[in-house]
């Protein structure tokens, strides 16, 4: 039996703009891309968002913040010659476009207020 993951990413697609889809933002070229890899929409499945900012202090001010709304929280200290933390959060959620654009303009806000950026998130896709 063949297993196969894959990771798509709303970061990743942001800057692929092919005819046709100019019209629609990263988070609904991420979820048409998972349906044609056959990836079952209708069921929960982790997904995981991606913040950066500068410093620990501002990750970890957004990281509180993210918490109270429902995420599980993961601070990561830059990697090798990377200049940013990670706040990485996750939540079992239905992949459904109209979440992804709530959070994405919460999580914008959060960021932005704590000098960061919210970077997309993805889900390990596995038919």
């Amino acid at each position: 039996m063949k297993s196969a993951m894959k990771i798509f990413t709303a970061a990743a697609f942001a800057a692929l703009i092919t005819f046709g889809c100019a019209s629609k933002d990263a988070d609904e070229r991420v979820l048409d891309r998972l349906r044609v890899e056959g990836i079952d929409l209708t069921k929960p499945h982790t997904v995981d968002f991606f913040l950066f900012f500068g410093k620990e202090e501002d990750a970890r001010k957004t990281a509180d913040q993210i918490k109270a709304l429902g995420f599980q929280i993961d601070i990561q200290k830059p990697a090798g010659s990377a200049p940013n933390w990670l706040c990485h959060a996750s939540k079992s959620m239905l992949p459904d476009l109209a979440s992804f654009r709530q959070i994405r303009l919460q999580f914008d806000r959060i960021a932005t207020s704590q000098n960061g950026v919210y970077d997309g998130w993805s889900i390990a896709a596995v038919p």
